[in-house]
This record gives structure tokens, C-alpha cells and sequence, in this order.
């Protein structure tokens, strides 16, 4: 949905308001179970948890350590902990060496074994202008949020339902990730704390994408993106919904609200 005609794509699409319901039920079951095929297939919900607990005991518990031989097998699990409790925030590898009581080459070892191995993702900044963009420090995602859910026992469905969180925006990236393979994706952040979630950067220039997961009755505008626009002049832009679709131009950006859904 974020190449092509768009706005051709959006005019044909008609749904009624019990499909958008059956849409986002799709979705907040993503944010629950994420997208492996086993928990995926299983319909008992009881049964799709354990197939996660056993994923994640099995493979990122045991398999990931023994198989290169991980002398601080303790750390090493309680490191992922913390990567799944803090998915889309920055990542200080000093703070989390100090926390866990292990050297910040340690940590950075370890987290290097954890994107290897597709347990947690880490997302660099984008930046044209190193004096006022620059941070070094980068994001961290999981590669599947319901393998999050299970490292934290957080299968809070109801809860998601209301406020996902940084889930959703776990959720974008992924989608992003696998329809658009070919695009480096970046998030940007300035100084001044003005900041982008995701910026796809493709043969074709720059594409930014900010998610807003709320309950939209007007267009909301974020502040980041109005300065990253400012600053790019992208072609367009997308601002990820709840379940609010819209589109207006910026000055030379056309501007694209659309539900989670359409990803």
C-alpha cells in the first residue's frame, strides 16, 4: 500500500464497518501471538502460549547458547529480557552492561548473537546532518512480537486491545521489513528530540513512517514528522493508524493517514 497509486488504491477499497472490525481483531491477534506458523495455526489460546513458551525456551533459552558455546548463559537470557521490555526505545549498551554486571563488549557480543540469530532486531538512525541528527545509539525490536509476549508472559489480548504500546509500532516494522526488502529502514532522531519512527530509504529517495495507534477523529499531525518533512521534502509520507484514513498535502509531501490494516 505505500507505492503505486495510492489514492487510486484507497478509493476502490470499501469496507463496512464490521470488516474493519474483523481487520483490527486480525491485527490485536498479531500483537498477542505474532506471526510463527505453529501458535499461528492453533486456535485454543492456551495452546498457542505454550507453543511460544517452548519456542523460546527451546530455541532462544538453549539452542542459541549451546550452540556457540555462551559462557554467561544467565546474562545472556536476562539480556533478551530486557531487549523485549524495551522494544522501540534506544539502546545504551554501557547502562545495560552496568545493569547486568558484565563489560559493554559483552553486552555488545551478545546482542550481535541475538539479531544473528533473528531473536531481536536493531534499527541505526538516519542522518544526513551529523551535528544535529546524530545519535549513536540505535533502536531495539523483536523479530516476532509474540515470541516478546512469551519472554515477559504478556499475552494480554484485552490490554492491546486498548493501548498496544510499542507493539504496534514492532508490528509496523515488521510488515515494513517484509514487503520492502529492498529499502534500508532507519528511524531519525535530532538534538532536539523531534523523531521519526521508520524512515524507508529506496532507489527512489526517502519515505517516512510514523505510527500513531489511537482512536483518530481528526488528522494528528506529529511534530517529528512535520520536521523531518521540513527538512527532506519526501514525496510522501505515511502516518499508521488505528483504524483513520486520510490524505492532504504538506507542502510539497502528500501526507497519508491509514489504518494499521492496510499494511
Amino acid at each position: 500500500m505505500l507505492s503505486g497509486n495510492i489514492e487510486t488504491a484507497l478509493s476502490q477499497i470499501q469496507l463496512l464497518p464490521s470488516q474493519r472490525t474483523i481487520l483490527l481483531e486480525e491485527i490485536f491477534d498479531f500483537l498477542t501471538y505474532g506471526g510463527y506458523p505453529e501458535p499461528t495455526l492453533l486456535t485454543e489460546e492456551k495452546k498457542r502460549q505454550e507453543a511460544l513458551f517452548e519456542f523460546y525456551s527451546a530455541y532462544v533459552q538453549k539452542d542459541i547458547g549451546h550452540l556457540f558455546a555462551i559462557d554467561q548463559i544467565d546474562k545472556f537470557n536476562k539480556l533478551i529480557r530486557l531487549y523485549a521490555a524495551q522494544i522501540g526505545k534506544l539502546v545504551n549498551f554501557t547502562e545495560i552492561a552496568n545493569t547486568l554486571g558484565i563489560s559493554r563488549k559483552t553486552v555488545e557480543k551478545y546482542s550481535f548473537l541475538q539479531q544473528s540469530t533473528f531473536v531481536v532486531e536493531f534499527l541505526s538512525p538516519y542522518y544526513s546532518n551529523v551535528r544535529k541528527e546524530l545519535t549513536k545509539m540505535p533502536k531495539v525490536y523483536l523479530e516476532d512480537v509474540g515470541v516478546r509476549n512469551a519472554i515477559l508472559n504478556a499475552f494480554h489480548r484485552n490490554e492491546y486491545k486498548v493501548n498496544p504500546g510499542n507493539l504496534a509500532e514492532n508490528y509496523v516494522l515488521n510488515q515494513l521489513q517484509k514487503r520492502y526488502s529492498d529499502a534500508d529502514i532507519h528511524f531519525w532522531r535530532t538534538k532536539s528530540r523531534q523523531e521519526v519512527d521508520f524512515v524507508l530509504s529506496t532507489g527512489t529517495g526517502l519515505v517516512p513512517v510514523e505510527v500513531k495507534f489511537t482512536d483518530m477523529q481528526r488528522p494528528i499531525f506529529p511534530g517529528g514528522l512535520k520536521a523531518f518533512i521540513t527538512t527532506y521534502s519526501p514525496g510522501t509520507a505515511f502516518i499508521i493508524t488505528r483504524d483513520f484514513l486520510h490524505y492532504q498535502t504538506f507542502g510539497e509531501t502528500r501526507v497519508y493517514w491509514l489504518p494499521i490494516y492496510f499494511l
